[in-house]
């Protein structure tokens, strides 16, 4: 039997959390939500995710920080960053700060859990 995936959900939108996490539960994986990169890194010292999904615009953070912030504690967990503010820019530099992926706020599911399997998939092979 396959081990069942977990992400970290992180967006200080309620709504958008909420969605998020019952959107990854109805398919099968295990999410968890915060509502700040503070609460997701108490998350993150505490538990090994498989991926990390979070918006780029949280308060507190500036910008692709969180990016650092995170892989400081888990430097193997992909991390997918979303934003509803993105430009092309925006997700070259999330690129070249080390964000595995990249999705437009509003997204497709398919999108989302594409990205996911992908990052599932490195995931497996960097601990292999």
């Amino acid at each position: 039997m396959a081990d069942v995936h977990s992400v970290l959900v992180v967006d200080d939108d309620l709504a958008m959390r909420e969605m998020l996490v019952s959107l990854l539960e109805d398919r099968g994986l295990q999410a968890c939500g915060a509502s700040s990169v503070a609460e997701a890194l108490v998350h993150l010292r505490t538990s090994d995710f498989d991926a990390v999904l979070s918006d780029i615009r949280m308060p507190g953070t500036v910008g692709l920080e969180l990016l650092d912030q995170f892989h400081g504690v888990r430097p193997s967990t992909p991390v997918i960053l979303m934003t509803a503010f993105g430009t092309d820019s925006t997700e070259q530099d999330a690129q070249r700060a080390g964000a595995f992926g990249y999705l437009a706020k509003p997204f497709e599911a398919e999108a989302l859990l594409t990205t996911l399997a992908s990052a599932f998939q490195v995931r497996q092979g960097a601990n292999h």
